[in-house]
């Protein structure tokens, strides 16, 4: 079938035709994530799960019509979207973070993709609530003012706050997580 036809099935709602879009893909994908950008397994496999979604989402919403490319290009390019993504906000949080270095290490990218490891484990132990605020703000980039309306504030500076609050819990939760391995 070709990829305008598959388009259009999904558009009807065939959900055997995202099934075998999701399964025709997913190896060639994990592989490619896991040797281009050297990416483990788990996570190659959870980026493939967003960028299935967001190629679904796209076609629910109209946003993809019609295509010209082959159907793997189109979801690699998902895929290394989404990846650049993360890595942007992983970059943005760590600032944000203000993880200082106590030395400059030999090994800087492994100490930096294990920094990125251990922020993401204390964003897991995060309530939803601040956990939903700093994905507002941070994968999203939303305006406080976007956020103040999403979330029901009652003005923009209560937004800030709480994302003041949510990162000073953030940053306790990572503090005690970083005393638990030593």
């Amino acid at each position: 079938m070709n990829p305008n036809a598959q388009l259009q099935e999904l558009k009807n709602g065939n959900k055997e035709v995202l099934s075998s879009i999701y399964l025709s893909y997913r190896t060639e994908f994990v592989n490619w994530l896991k040797v281009k950008y050297k990416i483990d397994t788990e996570r190659a496999l959870d980026l493939y799960q967003q960028t299935i979604v967001v190629f679904y989402e796209n076609i629910l919403q109209g946003k993809l019509v019609e295509i010209n490319s082959q159907l793997k290009t189109y979801l690699f390019a998902i895929g290394k979207n989404k990846l650049m993504e993360e890595i942007r906000v992983s970059k943005k949080v760590e600032q944000n973070f203000e993880l200082k270095e106590e030395s400059i290490p030999e090994n800087e990218e492994e100490q930096r993709e294990e920094r990125i490891k251990q922020i993401k484990e204390s964003l897991q132990k995060l309530g939803d609530h601040c956990k939903q605020l700093l994905q507002l703000f941070y994968y999203q980039n939303l305006s406080f003012e976007e956020i103040m309306v999403k979330q029901g504030y009652k003005n923009k500076n209560t937004a800030k706050n709480q994302k003041y609050k949510c990162m000073e819990q953030l940053r306790k939760i990572h503090k005690a997580q970083k005393e638990e391995v030593l």
